[in-house]
């Protein structure tokens, strides 16, 4: 039978924890036509996880999520997605003119 979870022992870490509820990433600028596509994306991906667009001195994304997760493989991730929109928007003439679709 497996461990009552409500008898576990809370998890502490020291300094900075591996798993975060709250981060931002940012977004160089070359990029920010296409932030709101891949939050799209990455929203149906990550559903547990909210993400909103954000601008201050420079544009960035603000994630979190009740529970905890790994920052660095999401970021990862999310910026893949981010290049992945990029490289589509700005092939899709080329493509379209191709396959005589326009």
């Amino acid at each position: 039978m497996p461990p009552n979870p409500s008898r576990l022992p809370e998890l502490k870490f020291e300094g900075r924890s591996p798993f975060m509820n709250n981060f931002s990433i940012s977004i160089p600028g070359s990029f920010k036509d296409y932030v709101d596509q891949a939050i799209v994306r990455a929203s149906y991906l990550y559903p547990n996880l909210n993400l909103q667009c954000a601008q201050d001195s420079g544009e960035f994304i603000v994630v979190s999520s009740e529970k905890p997760f790994d920052f660095e493989s999401f970021k990862k991730d999310f910026l893949s997605i981010l290049y992945r929109e990029r490289i589509y928007s700005e092939t899709l003439p080329i493509r379209k003119t191709l396959y005589g679709t326009e």
